[in-house]
This record gives structure tokens, C-alpha cells and sequence, in this order.
């Protein structure tokens, strides 16, 4: 029951909108990035995140999470740390992924943002943008 109250919130549903459009940024700078420049996807991933989760913090403190106190720093803190956990394990789960799969790097790397998805909600809507 409390799953399903969490993916019939609003906020989720802000969220979920906000993360799929910061992903499309993510994606389009990744792929470019290992298609067109044959950048190493290793290197692309942690890059277009950086990318993504700044845009990310933004729309969420305005526009989802309607946190409109000016930048707090424990937000700004919180929100980094959490970002900096979510690279690791995700380029570590790519790379895992690469290495043992023959899938292409691009879906791979989708594969993990739907995993990764879950953990940035809880954690931001818990350690972030709380009230």
C-alpha cells in the first residue's frame, strides 16, 4: 500500500516527468558522446551525468519539490552526496554490464537509470528536498 501511495503522489508524478526529461539531456550527451566521438562510455557516463543532475537539482528544488528557500546549504550538500553515490554504483553497475552482456552501451546505460531511478527518489524526497 505505501508503494502505490508514493506512485499516485503528485510529487512522484513531477518527479518521474522532471527525471525523464533530465535523462533525454543525460542520454542525448552520452550517446553523442560514445556514437559520434567514440568517447569511452566509462568517461560519457559519469559526463552526462554531471550534466543531467545539475538540471536535476534545479527543476526538482523549484518545480517538484517546491522548495523555494534560496540554496540551502544542506540541500546543496545532500543533493551532491547522493549524486556522487549514484555515480559510482551506476558506472560500476554499467561497467558490469558492459563486461558481461554484448547489449549496446546505450541501452545499458538506460537500464541502469530505471534502477537508479528509485534510489534518487527516495533519497532526495528523504535527505534533500524533505519538509
Amino acid at each position: 500500500m505505501f508503494f502505490l501511495s508514493i506512485l499516485k503522489s503528485r510529487r512522484f508524478v513531477k518527479f518521474f516527468f522532471t527525471s525523464v526529461f533530465c535523462v533525454i539531456v543525460e542520454m542525448t550527451f552520452f550517446t553523442i558522446s560514445v556514437v559520434i566521438f567514440y568517447l569511452n562510455p566509462l568517461v560519457a557516463s559519469p559526463i552526462g551525468q554531471i550534466i543531467g543532475f545539475t538540471l536535476n537539482f534545479l527543476i526538482n528544488k523549484f518545480f517538484t519539490f517546491n522548495s523555494k528557500s534560496g540554496f540551502k546549504f544542506f540541500e546543496v550538500t545532500n543533493f551532491v552526496l547522493i549524486f556522487t553515490i549514484n555515480i559510482f554504483v551506476s558506472t560500476a553497475i554499467l561497467a558490469f554490464l558492459i563486461d558481461n552482456t554484448k547489449l549496446h552501451p546505450t541501452v545499458l546505460r538506460i537500464a541502469v537509470i530505471v534502477v537508479m531511478f528509485f534510489f534518487n527518489y527516495f533519497a532526495i524526497s528523504k535527505f534533500v528536498f524533505f519538509k
